[in-house]
């Protein structure tokens, strides 16, 4: 499935978001709402989720947990139909226009957002190897790292030291939350100090806000030590140096230190500040005046100084997006004006916060309910867009467009039998194999297959992978080597270079997985059609002399699944933005994990009988090697292997458009099970993209079939039945 998309014609123009913070989100969550039209939104993002700065302390004192913090990036992008891309940046062409990467093809952008913020700054300080830092950025990993830096210290002391390096807001927060962190951990015995090269903590504060600081750091239940005007020099593996010759014992230093620019920036050939920040108008727009805008931490506003904080980077959120829309349509850009002041409230991790308003302090509990509001409103403007309700009856795309199968027998049974005294094609021409064997003269063989599916995702790169790791999983089922291939390709309607794009990125793909194969594209067929579709012949040659066959399952083997269930559902759940990021992410590793190896150990170890599983699910092709080989088959449910989330969104009413036509499967299907799953019988027929393997292993090569896998660091396949004498019926035990 896929939603947001109102035309069939490609964009002729691309927006593309280079971080996904503050600013760069707030043009994403109005994407959803209304959609530039004729432009894409690419979204580029150093993981799948980005972290809203706002609530790390109330999630490191245990107030929140940590996916309150988290907005989905997956979810984001897929309920705004915009394309989501993880990889590293290698360089921008500011000539072409392009952004490049290290391990996929180049993207061209008309608009672009740099917003990838800051990092703390080490300048002037000498850190020697093995130094116990951890920087509060990128805070979207900070919570495991520090984890990580504890659970390393337990291991050589029991009283840990901990020095926070910095004190901003950030650091005075990140100090006062670690009490309720610490104590969360079971730790007794624990020290906390501030270090600050200011005489003075939160710089550009009023002395109200810090006086009440010190006086929560002076509670005995709270106390911190605070060393203020001295600067730190060094710091070892033992402690930290301070410009005085101070040293100070640390078995993990946090450093929050003020802003500086993150060395990815240096590849942008862009006028700078003297600390490495691009410069930009009032507008936001670079001073080069290239289509490249500079928000957040990233940017510094020309002769026009504020300090680096989120709240400037949320404020510019919608300049940012009138000026995008200004600057694709010609017209004059408008300016940021940054307010004066600003609302500041600091957690103080027990139940309080401390707060300051135009020269007035204040603390209470109250302060922390009006911080933790402001907060988890912010929050809650991306989860109420990634919740909504879209249309469940579109048709699921991978291999879940198939046609249904017995809407595909039926015609295939059909063609011959209108002309009398001919047999059926399906019964005589064509084999229930995944493949078809040509016979060549010599007596060799060549096997060959085709698949063919609507790419599911917004990323042709990813899309022109997939496509060839499910077309080539046809020729690995039944025993044999990918050496070639044909793509048949549908471009839709657009410009020629948006057209050239689109195809090129399919065609990468498509040669990065037949390369590792093995095998070439050696060529294929192009049309413009109504939407995008792709389509793979694949041929190759056998591994051995006999093949893989689904009619010779024979009874006592046992059957092994090389690939959890449940493509199907991620996918028809990430087209409706349901599909959360982490779950996302094994769907796709998942799905790119070749066959290949999987294969050869097959053949290897005397596999004759198997079939891989995709658009008709594990019981329609278990059926079909049942009905070749007439046999029968018991399946153990509680063994059957799933991605993540597979069941959880099954509960929740998630389904591919096959699967309904998947459950008519030819073969009476009993359920003998004590207390069967009901969320686990639906994934048997729910289609697979990429499916794996289902293989019938004699018994006595069980043994050595495992070890296989087990020697080559393959995950290793899960058994989940046996073949038994009898009618061709699956029992589910």
């Amino acid at each position: 499935m896929q939603s947001n998309q109102t035309s069939s014609e490609l964009p002729d123009r691309h927006i593309v978001l280079f971080g996904v913070g503050h600013t760069n989100a707030h043009i994403v969550r109005m994407w959803v709402q209304n959609p530039v039209p004729r432009t894409s939104l690419t979204c580029l993002s150093d993981g799948p989720t980005a972290t809203y700065s706002g609530l790390l302390p109330a999630v490191l004192s245990g107030q929140h947990s940590e996916q309150d913090m988290q907005i989905d990036l997956v979810k984001l992008c897929a309920s705004a139909g915009a394309r989501l891309i993880t990889e590293e940046v290698s360089a921008v062409d500011l000539k072409l226009r392009q952004i490049q990467f290290k391990n996929r093809p180049a993207i061209p952008f008309d608009a672009l957002s740099i917003g990838i913020g800051s990092v703390p700054t080490t300048a002037g300080v000498r850190i020697q190897d093995h130094a116990p830092i951890v920087a509060i950025k990128p805070m979207r990993t900070f919570l495991q790292r520090l984890a990580t830096a504890v659970d390393g210290a337990l291991q050589r002391t029991e009283k840990l030291s901990v020095a926070v390096v910095g004190s901003g807001a950030g650091g005075i927060e990140i100090a006062c939350c670690l009490h309720p962190y610490l104590r969360n951990r079971k730790l007794k015995s624990y020290s906390i100090s501030i270090i600050s090269a200011t005489s003075e903590v939160l710089p550009g504060s009023g002395q109200g806000v810090r006086r009440k600081i010190r006086e929560f750091m002076e509670q005995p239940d709270s106390k911190i030590e605070l060393i203020t005007g001295l600067r730190v020099v060094e710091v070892t593996p033992s402690h930290v140096e301070l410009q005085n010759g101070t040293t100070i014992k640390a078995d993990i230093v946090i450093w929050a230190t003020g802003a500086a620019a993150p060395s990815v920036l240096s590849m942008f050939d862009l006028p700078k500040d003297d600390h490495g920040f691009l410069l930009t108008d009032r507008t936001l727009r670079t001073l080069s005046g290239h289509p490249i805008f500079v928000v957040g931490d990233s940017g510094s506003v020309h002769q026009n100084s504020f300090p680096k904080a989120g709240v400037y980077a949320v404020r510019q959120g919608p300049v940012l997006w009138e000026n995008l829309q200004r600057l694709l349509s010609g017209r004059q850009l408008t300016e940021f004006v940054p307010q004066k002041s600003f609302l500041k409230l600091l957690n103080l991790g027990n139940a309080e916060a401390i707060g300051e308003w135009k020269g007035f302090s204040f603390r209470g509990r109250w302060v922390l309910k009006l911080k933790d509001s402001i907060d988890t409103r912010f929050m809650q403007m991306f989860r109420n867009l990634m919740n909504r309700d879209y249309s469940s009856t579109m048709q699921c795309r991978g291999c879940g467009c198939k046609l249904s199968s017995d809407i595909l027998k039926s015609a295939l049974n059909q063609v011959g039998t209108q002309q009398s005294g001919e047999t059926p094609l399906l019964t005589e021409n064509l084999t229930l194999d995944d493949g078809a064997e040509v016979l060549l003269s010599g007596g060799q063989s060549l096997i060959t297959s085709t698949d063919f599916f609507t790419p599911p995702l917004t990323d042709h790169w990813l899309n022109g992978r997939i496509i060839a790791q499910h077309a080539m999983n046809d020729l690995f089922a039944m025993g044999a080597t990918v050496r070639g291939a044909l793509a048949t390709i549908v471009i839709p309607e657009g410009n020629s270079e948006t057209q050239q794009q689109m195809l090129a990125e399919l065609l990468t793909g498509i040669h990065h997985e037949l390369d590792s194969a093995g095998a070439k594209l050696n060529g294929g067929h192009t049309i413009v059609g109504p939407r995008c579709e792709i389509g793979l012949t694949v041929f190759g040659e056998p591994l051995s002399g006999e093949l893989i066959r689904k009619l010779n399952a024979q009874a006592g083997d046992f059957l092994y699944l090389t690939k959890p269930l449940g493509t199907g559902v991620l996918l028809a759940a990430h087209a409706q933005a349901r599909c959360q990021a982490d779950h996302f992410e094994e769907l796709i590793r998942v799905m790119l994990q070749s066959q290949q190896q999987a294969s050869a150990i097959a053949v290897h170890c005397g596999v004759i009988a198997g079939t891989d599983v995709t658009g008709f699910g594990l019981l329609g092709h278990l059926s079909e090697m049942l009905v070749a080989g007439q046999c029968a088959a018991t399946v153990e449910l509680n063994r059957i292997p799933q991605l993540r989330g597979a069941e959880e969104l099954i509960g929740e009413g998630f389904e591919s458009s096959l699967t309904p036509a998947n459950r008519r499967t030819e073969l009476p299907v009993s359920v003998l099970a004590q207390h069967p799953n009901a969320a686990t019988i639906a994934l048997l027929y729910d289609p697979q993209t990429c499916g794996g393997l289902l293989l019938c292993v004699p018994k006595r090569q069980c043994h050595s079939f495992e070890a296989a896998f087990l020697a080559e660091s393959l995950p290793c396949p899960v058994r989940i039945g046996q073949i038994v004498a009898g009618s061709p019926r699956i029992e589910l035990v």
